[in-house]
């Protein structure tokens, strides 16, 4: 069965970038949440858009130089940009990857 929320953290301290998603992950696994699946990877690609089918909503986690602290939470619309690469995809572009598959995008989750 497919958990209805995805808590997905991405980075890689091995690279040098920030591994805060994978940190943030580890620690949210620990906690064993019910209806809770946590995925975590060096970067997204386009195949994970298939992480993203039967969910209620999707949390993306990861670094960022310019949000205010501690954090920021910004939901997020599909949208193809430049993005779209071997080496990056932006959250917008994974979402879009979806709806173009799927039809429709998770909703975000509910807070």
């Amino acid at each position: 069965m497919t958990a209805p929320l995805l808590v997905f953290g991405w980075g890689n301290a091995s690279r040098g970038d920030d591994a805060l998603g994978p940190a943030f992950i580890e620690r949210l696994r620990a906690l064993a949440l019910p209806g809770v699946e946590c995925l975590d990877d060096y970067q997204l690609q386009p195949e994970h858009a298939l992480d993203l089918v039967g969910r209620e909503g999707v949390l993306f986690v990861d670094a960022s130089l310019t949000c205010p602290a501690p954090l920021e939470v910004t939901a997020l619309q599909p949208q193809r940009d430049a993005s779209f690469s071997s080496h990056a995809m932006s959250p917008a572009a994974l979402l879009q990857a979806y709806v173009d598959v799927h039809g429709s995008v998770p909703p975000p989750p509910r807070c």
